[in-house]
């Protein structure tokens, strides 16, 4: 079975949690750098909803980023606010690889 993130096996959750909002990261940078008019911008943006699908269902599972925060991710992108939602996007992923956001240190986006 291949998972989604492109890696032909994950053992478990956590890791393929961990390497999607890494992935979402990087593409959303991407993403938010070509800006809307660029030509290049639709495999960049298939990608980044790709993530977002494959970590939706997960996401109900842990407390952080939260249902909410989660919702805001996806609005940001649907809106088109590219910047914010790349900057929200590293956000909660620098926050869940340096657990800083068991102390409260998220920024409120």
């Amino acid at each position: 079975m291949k998972a989604r993130l492109g890696s032909p096996m994950y053992n478990s959750m956590w890791q393929l949690r961990r390497d999607g909002w890494s992935n979402l990261e990087e593409e959303s940078s991407r993403l938010a750098e070509l800006g809307v008019e660029s030509g290049r911008v639709t495999a960049h943006a298939n990608r980044v909803r790709e993530l977002l699908a494959t970590l939706e269902p997960m996401e109900h599972y842990w407390g952080f980023p939260g249902r909410r925060r989660f919702q805001q991710v996806q609005r940001l992108l649907a809106v088109g606010d590219l910047g914010r939602f790349a900057q929200l996007v590293s956000d909660i992923n620098r926050s869940m690889v340096n657990e800083t956001f068991r102390r409260g240190a998220m920024p409120r986006s």
